[in-house]
C-alpha cells in the first residue's frame, strides 16, 4: 500500500502515463478546434523517459489522440520549460508558414523513473538507485538542488518565507475563483484514466 504522503504527492494523474495525457490532449484539441484530415499540421512536445520504451512520446500522443501518421512531430527536451518551448515552437512554425495548425503539449513528471547507474549491471554487491525526477532538478554545474537555487534568490533579495507563502495561498485563490468562474474551460478536459477516478488537464 503506498503511503498517503506519497499519493498526494503525485496527485490524481499519476497513474496516467504521460503519452496518455498528450493523447487525451491532442484528440480534445482537435475536436474543439474542428480541424481537418489532411490540414498542414505540426506536433510539439516534451521528452519524458519514464519508461524502456517510447522515447519519442511526442509521436506515441500525437498518434493516439488521432493525428495522421504523415504528421511531423517534435520531442523537446528543455526540461520544465518544455510545454512552453513547444508553445513557441509551434507559433514560429505557424509564423513561417510551414503549418496551418500547430500543437504544443506541455510536460509531466509524475512518473519519472527510479535508474540503476552501471551501464553493464552490478556483478556483486549492493546498488543504489537514483531518482530520476530528483537528478533532472539538480544543478549539473554547481551540484545543488535547483530549490537551493531559490533559496538563495530570496536571501539575496529579502524575500522572507511569509511572503513566499502569502503569494503561493493568493495564485491558488486566484485559480481556483479563475476556474469556478468558467474562465479556463476552454482550457481544461477531464480525464477518468486513473485508477483514483478522474482528473483534470
Amino acid at each position: 500500500m503506498e503511503p498517503e504522503r506519497h499519493r498526494n504527492l503525485r496527485g490524481s494523474l499519476k497513474d496516467i502515463s504521460p503519452t496518455q495525457l498528450g493523447a487525451t490532449v491532442v484528440a480534445e484539441a482537435l475536436k474543439r478546434g474542428r480541424c481537418r484530415r489532411g490540414s498542414r499540421s505540426r506536433v510539439f512536445g516534451p521528452c519524458h523517459q519514464y519508461r524502456a520504451q517510447g522515447h519519442v512520446p511526442c509521436s506515441v500522443a500525437a498518434l493516439n489522440g488521432g493525428v495522421g501518421q504523415d504528421t511531423p512531430c517534435l520531442t523537446l527536451n528543455r526540461l520544465c520549460g518544455s510545454g512552453l518551448q513547444a508553445i513557441i515552437s509551434a507559433a514560429q512554425t505557424i509564423l513561417l508558414g510551414d503549418a496551418d495548425i500547430a500543437l504544443g503539449v506541455g510536460p509531466s513528471a509524475c512518473r519519472g523513473p527510479y535508474i540503476m547507474p552501471p551501464a553493464l549491471g552490478q556483478r556483486m554487491g549492493d546498488m543504489k538507485a537514483i531518482d530520476m525526477m530528483v537528478g533532472a532538478l539538480h544543478d549539473p554545474f554547481d551540484v545543488i538542488h535547483m530549490g537551493v537555487t531559490a533559496e538563495n534568490v530570496a536571501t539575496k533579495w529579502g524575500i522572507t518565507r511569509q511572503e513566499q507563502d502569502a503569494l503561493a495561498v493568493e495564485s491558488h485563490r486566484r485559480a481556483a475563483a479563475a476556474t469556478k468562474a468558467g474562465h479556463f474551460k476552454s482550457q481544461i478536459v477531464r480525464s477518468s484514466q486513473g485508477q483514483e477516478g478522474a482528473g483534470r488537464l
